[in-house]
């Protein structure tokens, strides 16, 4: 049996659920956030989350994904399908969606630029 991971002050800091969580990135953020693995109110979680790390559970996760994406560009000569599904993000579709606000290109530009054959 599983012991849940706490976010509540009185046991543990909302900065470390981040670092506990890197572990299963890919999985849906529902859940990383459900009843079995964090005790407290979403509310909280997400005013914990803003007050600690200045972004909600939700962003704090689609940024890990990126970065996640952003490392297999660099490194790997996966289909864009391939890396979006090895990042959590799902589809090639949801990866462009999330990649360029954050990244400020597209993911085939980013490899292109940094990719295994630039830095290999």
């Amino acid at each position: 049996m599983r012991r849940p991971v706490t976010c509540d002050r009185g046991s543990r800091p909302a900065r470390e659920c981040p670092r506990i969580w890197s572990l299963t990135v890919p999985h849906p953020l529902e859940r990383l956030v459900s009843a079995d693995t964090v005790i407290v109110p979403g509310r909280t979680l997400n005013r914990r989350f803003a007050e600690e790390l200045g972004t909600t559970p939700s962003g704090w996760l689609t940024r890990s994904r990126v970065r996640r994406a952003q490392r297999l560009l660099e490194t790997t000569d996966w289909p864009i399908d391939r890396v979006a599904a090895a990042s959590g993000l799902g589809s090639a579709q949801n990866l462009r969606s999330r990649f360029g606000p954050l990244v400020g290109t597209s993911p085939a530009r980013y490899r292109a630029a940094l990719g295994p054959s630039v830095t290999g």
